[in-house]
């Protein structure tokens, strides 16, 4: 799984994008969270910026129906890392 990620995250930095195409340009099975922000908004540093967007992921826990076991839109980040 770490490798899968780290060749997205590769791939999205040597083509400066940020979009959800690494299940299709790989193949895999596993989802993926992107985050972004402005002004600093995820922090001032790489560890910052994973604390910042993490606490969002995990801030959908209330939005998720954990009878529907489909996609749901409003807790879709959280999902991934629960």
């Amino acid at each position: 799984m770490n490798q899968s990620a780290q060749r997205c995250a590769d791939f999205l930095a040597s083509n400066k994008k940020m979009e959800h195409v690494c299940n299709q340009k790989y193949g895999t099975s596993y989802g993926e969270n992107l985050a972004m922000g402005t002004g600093g908004y995820l922090g001032k540093d790489a560890s910052a910026a994973g604390i910042t967007s993490t606490k969002m992921w995990y801030d959908e826990v209330p939005k998720h129906d954990y009878n529907n076991n489909n996609f749901q839109y409003a807790s879709g980040h959280f999902s991934q890392v629960s």
